[in-house]
C-alpha cells in the first residue's frame, strides 16, 4: 500500500520529520516516526562530525557522479495488524534517474 500524498510531496515535507514543524509534532504512523528518528541520527551525526554515517544507521554512500549511487530515505509501510516492528526502510539505490524517470524530465523543453 502506497503512502496518500494528495496534494504531492511539497519543498517542506521533510521539515516535520526533523523537528516539530509550525509548533506542532507532525501526525506520522510507527514507521514514519522510525524514519524520524533516523533522519534526526543522521542529520546530528552530520552536524558534529561531517560525516552523516554512524554505527546507528544504514551506510550513506558519499555521492560520485560514476555510480550514481544515492540514499533513499524511506518509511517502511508495516500493516497496522502486523507483529513486526515499525521501522525506516532506508537504503542505497543506483536507480534515481530511472525511479524518478529523469529522461522525461530532461525532454521537456521550457
Amino acid at each position: 500500500m502506497a503512502r496518500n500524498f494528495p496534494f504531492g510531496a511539497t519543498h517542506v515535507d521533510d521539515l516535520g520529520y526533523i523537528w516539530d514543524y509550525v509548533g506542532s509534532t507532525m501526525p506520522y504512523d510507527d514507521d514514519q516516526l522510525e524514519l524520524s528518528n533516523q533522519m534526526i541520527r543522521y542529520w546530528g551525526q552530520f552536524a558534529a562530525a561531517g560525516d552523516p554515517n554512524s554505527s546507528n544507521t544504514p551506510g550513506w554512500p558519499t555521492y560520485r557522479a560514476d555510480t550514481g549511487v544515492l540514499m533513499s530515505l524511506l518509511a517502511c509501510d508495516t500493516s497496522p495488524a502486523s507483529t513486526q516492528p515499525p521501522a525506516a526502510c532506508s537504503s542505497t539505490t543506483g536507480g534515481f534517474a530511472q525511479e524518478h524517470n529523469i529522461a522525461f524530465w530532461n525532454g521537456l523543453t521550457t
